[in-house]
């Protein structure tokens, strides 16, 4: 299948800033670390406090132990305690989105925030520049500024609904001193004098955290005329609990900037000779299988499976060629492509079991087809140089090279197979692009010349049930083709492209079981929620362990192999909503942008916040 954007047409400059971008935009997903168990950071609680009360606790009388332990346990760890419990409670009977393990950690953050800061106040002191009493009032509506932007990005924009869950834990801190302060303490001449500094204290940082919010949601608003908090907070949701969280809200912002497409679908079907059962469906979408998640065209190996409803045998989901501005926006703008497709594969009729065996090209670019019934699947890689997506205008091109070589329709997969950090993707009108034309028309045409009657074809399937984080849920699906005295394993990994040199260990291996093969990986991006979004094939995974499934896979299909026939289809579909030419970049950039303003305000923010507290605690 191939799509076409609208004037999609892509100059070197801008291939180089997208991949910068995005690259800059998935480091930033770094931020966003894999969380531990709440039971952990409740724990941890315990004794955090303890080393903070060690230092500051007044050491007085024979009954030190029992004061240092009932200082730290009054002043740090039942603030913190409570201060993970209460919010969340609150945030849930309000509506918003919380998440304990999320309200527990930020909880102990909050702690250790409080203990450098108390460090930071006895330099501070040493030089008579603060006292005591004051920086600790300081130090825990520090914490206040953290929390209220915490609470905005993550459980409601309604900061006067979240206030109460931004203030528990710096008031159950700072109350049990101010308590201590009038009984323990001599309070001078101003008798509200603690008082007094905690309301300016909280006051202050609450505002300076309302001023970064403001700044660091400026780019987005001022592109895309919505809150950045909103969008970011359904992503976080999206990320945490995948499926329909924070779908709606992000697939809606998606279409306030998406493009109409139109979609150009290649399909090969595979039954048994005679008209018997259906044994595989090759589809190859151009639509491309992201964002990431199961938002739009993501883990579109199993949407077409069940589109396909088991009618069709194994449905094989290659990747054609296509990058993030071919994004379906949702999942109604990917079933205008799958509904349609069902109804061209119910119409086909000219069966045949004609095919050639799989022919190579190998000139710096490894580009190889293989003829069924007159259509032609070809595929290219650049491994082990790395690579990342064939655009959509050169896959275009690609097929019409196909189309003039005697392919009937010409079938274009990107094998999407080798990847470092940085690796540029293919567009139009480059050198490479041009290369892959040339090789992908001379395999097409050895291909048609080499077809003959009678193959077999074997499929073979191993999901993905957990075991494999850099894989999606299809796993591991191997396509046999028998030809003459050739054997032909097309090897499909559902994943986003595949660690450098992987696939040359797996192809090794496989070359014992069949004559010739190939490693495709679908470009799901269901795999890149993950920290830094980088997760290709094999990166969290044993290498030896998918090396065996892809063998396994194989062995599969050939203990499986029938008499043949195929039939191809192309069908069209009109007005696909897709992200659009251009608009990758432009997310990428105005996320980027809101993420460096947001470093420079709080930097900004924090400054302000000291100097007035700084101000008050000399002249109040």
């Amino acid at each position: 299948m191939m799509l076409l954007a609208r004037d999609s047409v892509l100059t070197d400059g801008s291939e180089r800033s997208t991949q910068q971008e995005t690259d800059r935009l998935a480091d930033s997903s770094r931020l966003l670390a894999d969380l531990p168990e709440s039971k952990w950071a409740m724990l941890f609680i315990l004794p955090t406090s303890l080393l903070i009360g060690f230092f500051y606790s007044p050491w007085e009388g024979d009954r030190w132990v029992e004061e240092w332990i009932g200082y730290s346990l009054l002043l740090y760890a039942i603030p913190t305690w409570l201060g993970a419990i209460l919010p969340y409670g609150y945030l849930k009977l309000m509506g918003a989105s919380a998440y304990f393990y999320r309200s527990a950690l930020v909880a102990l953050v909050m702690l250790i925030i409080v203990g450098i800061m108390l460090v930071l106040g006895t330099a501070l002191s040493i030089l008579d520049l603060v006292t005591f009493p004051e920086w600790y009032l300081f130090s825990y509506s520090a914490t206040v500024m953290v929390l209220h932007l915490f609470h905005l990005m993550t459980a409601t924009r309604r900061w006067v609904l979240a206030l109460p869950a931004t203030v528990a834990q710096p008031l159950l801190g700072m109350l049990p001193f101010i308590y201590l302060y009038y009984n323990e303490f001599d309070t001078g001449d101003v008798q509200f004098r603690p008082i007094v500094l905690m309301v300016i204290f909280l006051g202050t940082f609450i505002g300076v955290g309302h001023m970064a919010m403001h700044f660091g949601t400026r780019p987005m608003s001022d592109n895309y005329g919505t809150n950045g908090t909103d969008v970011f907070r359904a992503f976080l949701d999206h990320w945490i609990q995948g499926g329909d969280a924070g779908r709606d809200e992000l697939e809606g912002f998606v279409r306030t900037f998406s493009e109409p497409a139109f979609a150009k679908a290649e399909v090969i079907a595979f039954r048994e000779k005679g008209g018997g059962p259906p044994i595989a469906t090759v589809v190859v979408p151009s639509l491309h299988p992201g964002p990431w998640g199961e938002l739009g065209g993501s883990d579109m190996p199993r949407k077409f499976a069940r589109a396909f409803k088991g009618e069709h045998g194994e449905v094989f989901t290659f990747h054609g060629a296509s990058d993030h501005d071919l994004n379906p926006v949702d999942l109604q703008e990917f079933q205008k492509l799958s509904d349609h497709m069902k109804g061209a594969l119910e119409g086909l009729d000219k069966w045949s079991d004609k095919a050639s065996p799989l022919i190579r090209v190998d000139d710096g670019i490894s580009a190889i087809a293989q003829a069924f019934n007159g259509a032609v699947m070809a595929a290219q890689t650049s491994a082990p140089s790395p690579t990342d997506d064939v655009d959509g205008a050169a896959g275009h091109v690609i097929d019409l090279e196909m189309e003039k070589a005697g392919a009937s329709p010409g079938t274009f997969i990107d094998c999407h197979n080798c990847l470092l950090p940085g690796a540029g993707h293919v567009p139009f009108g480059t050198p490479k692009a041009r290369r892959i034309q040339e090789q992908i028309g001379e395999a097409t045409r050895g291909a048609i010349e080499a077809e003959s009657s009678g193959y077999l074809v074997g499929v073979g399937h191993v999901p993905n049930e957990g075991e494999f984080n850099s894989m999606g849920p299809t796993g591991v699906q191997a396509l046999v083709v028998e030809v003459g005295d050739q054997t032909m394993a097309w090897i499909l990994a559902d994943g986003n492209n595949m660690e450098r040199h992987l696939r040359e260990r797996i192809r090794d291996s496989v070359i014992e079981k069949v004559d010739e093969a190939e490693l495709l990986t679908t470009d799901n991006h269901i795999v890149n929620v993950s920290v830094g979004g980088f997760n290709p094939v094999g990166l969290e995974d044993d290498h030896e362990a998918i090396v065996a499934v892809c063998n396994e896979a194989v062995h599969k299909a050939l203990g499986n192999m029938k008499e043949a026939e195929s039939a191809a289809v192309r069908d069209e579909v009109d007005d696909v909503m897709v992200w659009g030419k251009g608009n990758t970049i432009r997310l990428s950039t105005s996320i980027n942008a809101a993420v460096a303003m947001s470093k420079a305000t709080l930097i900004a923010a924090m400054l302000i916040a000291f100097m007035v507290g700084m101000i008050t605690m000399w002249f109040a």
